[in-house]
């Protein structure tokens, strides 16, 4: 049976995962661009927020695995773009981070705030270590223990005063969108 046409409804009905795609999306670009702006943040002891980090974590335990690695490719690819570091290393390290929060969510853990304590301030760690020593000690940088102790730790701070409310952000957005989805919205 063909498909009729249903004139009380004549605006094109957007797909539920499409809007959601796009609402991530967006919420990555603009975070992700006043992460990377010059005089987005202010420093506080010299470092400042790694915003996309949290996020993918928290986008990755509402979209599960690859809905988290797919977040965590799109915000590493916007974050490459910006980075001295190799092109495509901030999009494999947060694409790992998406993958591996979003199995933790769906396997193991609730999802709730203190998991999302955990898991955003534990990849964010994890993270900056990792970035640490990939671009600083491997490369064999002067004073790699010095940008460790004023750089990498004053970021990795300061994003984890941050993990909660990014967590709460996309709490709220994925939320409206289920009821938006129920049409009680």
């Amino acid at each position: 049976m063909a498909k009729r046409f249903r004139p009380e409804t004549p605006h094109l009905r957007l797909n539920s995962r499409t809007v959601e795609c796009l609402a991530y999306g967006l919420l990555i670009l603009f975070l992700g661009l006043w992460q990377l702006s010059p005089r987005g943040w202010v420093t506080i002891l010299g470092g400042r927020p790694l915003l996309l980090v949290p996020l993918t974590a928290a986008i990755a335990m509402f979209s599960g695995p690859v809905g988290g690695a797919a977040a965590g490719v799109a915000a590493g690819v916007l974050w490459g773009l910006f980075s001295k570091a190799l092109f495509g290393f901030h999009a494999l390290m947060l694409m790992l981070l998406g993958c591996a929060v979003g199995l933790l969510v769906r396997l193991l853990l609730r999802n709730n705030a203190l998991s999302a304590l955990l898991l955003c301030g534990g990849g964010t760690v994890a993270y900056g270590l990792v970035d640490w020593l990939c671009n600083c000690v491997l490369p064999l940088t002067d004073g790699a223990l010095l940008i460790l102790w004023r750089t990498v730790l004053p970021n990795v701070a300061y994003t984890l005063v941050l993990c909660l409310p990014l967590y709460g952000a996309v709490r709220g957005i994925t939320k409206m969108l289920k009821n938006r989805e129920r049409g009680t919205g």
